[in-house]
């Protein structure tokens, strides 16, 4: 288990911490959030790459905290990938057995066995990093780091300046060779479709703070702040005003149990369908989106919305009812209604 007490640290004028959270022997866990909210630099500090100034960093029972890079066992994948440019391919592998002084029979046995579990790489062991296509230098990198021995793997937005084609089949190869290495995971994404499709558990981070730490379902499905839900509302959200007396709501009429105020309701595009029993609205712009679904922007005297309708052939107005509805209060998600009814 990797426990982390009270770190804190800093860069420059920005302050990290201070943070505590643990991750289970074997546990893949993400790290995300926006841009310059500390995601990287609590990895490196976690690594031993960037001191800390307070708190405590303890794996399995052992104070690391003090401990030089090296002497952590801990397989550091960075966003660049820092091939050496004179060695190929195999000797970017080999690297880490060479200076350990492992024999060569047995380091081109381990270059050939990880080349193989590195789906793709094995025909590319010849060339050099130039040569290489930007996906395969990522499994290259990542290869170099884990073919020794090591207790953790820590990966630096490993899915970043791939085109969404690679990008899609490297999250899945990810997401099946972290899987198999049965190893402690902590993996610093930006985009947080990466961290719900290859995380068990998600650290969202912002402004040097955890905000909130669950699994990626948990955080999608019931958020429990404004920041969370935007977050992981890939497709956008929609906000609209709305006024709650006697148990009931004014824009769609359904009932919540909330007391007599006004709110915010948070709809995603996706949550919104057709629906016999919603209001009215009109389709002011469409674009396609796939043989059964459009992106649409609906209008009407009390609201405008984006929604992802799926329907065939696309009606000048429909009549919508949100599934799920989110109703805010400031920051606070103070309530989550999910199979929306009138009744």
């Amino acid at each position: 288990m990797l426990k982390v007490v009270s770190l804190k640290t800093h860069i420059g004028d920005f302050v990290l911490g201070p943070v505590s959270f643990q991750v289970e022997d074997g546990e893949i866990v993400a790290i995300v959030g926006p841009s310059g909210s500390g995601k990287t630099l609590l990895l490196r500090s976690l690594a031993g790459l960037h001191p800390i100034d307070e708190g405590k960093v303890v794996y399995n029972g052992r104070d690391i905290t003090d401990l030089p890079p090296s002497k952590r066992r801990i397989a550091f994948v960075f966003q660049e990938e820092a091939l050496f440019p004179h060695m190929n391919t195999f000797g970017n592998l080999a690297f880490p057995l060479k200076i350990r002084k492992v024999p060569k029979e047995e380091t081109v046995a381990s270059v050939k066995k990880k080349a193989q579990e590195l789906d793709g790489l094995p025909e590319y062991l010849p060339k050099f990093p130039n040569a290489l296509p930007k996906g395969i230098r990522k499994l290259a990198s990542i290869g170099r780091e884990t073919i020794r021995e090591f207790d953790m793997v820590f990966l630096d937005e490993p899915l970043e300046h791939l085109d969404k084609q690679v990008r899609n089949l490297m999250r899945t190869f990810l997401k099946k060779l972290l899987s198999g290495m049965k190893k402690t995971v902590l993996i610093v994404l930006n985009d947080p479709t990466d961290a719900m499709a290859i995380a068990e558990r998600v650290i969202l981070m912002k402004e040097g703070k955890i905000v909130t730490y669950s699994s990626p379902m948990d955080l999608y499905n019931s958020p429990k702040d404004i920041f969370t839900l935007q977050y992981f509302s890939s497709k956008g959200l929609n906000i609209l005003k709305t006024h709650v007396e006697g148990g009931k709501e004014s824009i769609f009429g359904v009932k919540v149990p909330l007391e007599d105020g006004d709110y915010d309701i948070a709809l995603r595009p996706e949550d919104i369908e057709v629906s016999d029993d919603g209001i009215e609205v009109e389709v002011s712009f469409y674009a396609f989106l796939d043989s059964e679904r459009w992106l649409c922007e609906l209008c009407s005297e009390k609201f405008s919305a984006n929604a992802i309708l799926r329907l065939k052939d696309l009606p000048k107005k429909v009549k919508i009812l949100p599934k799920k509805m989110f109703f805010v209060k400031g920051e606070r998600v103070c309530k989550i209604l999910s199979n929306v009814s009138k009744n």
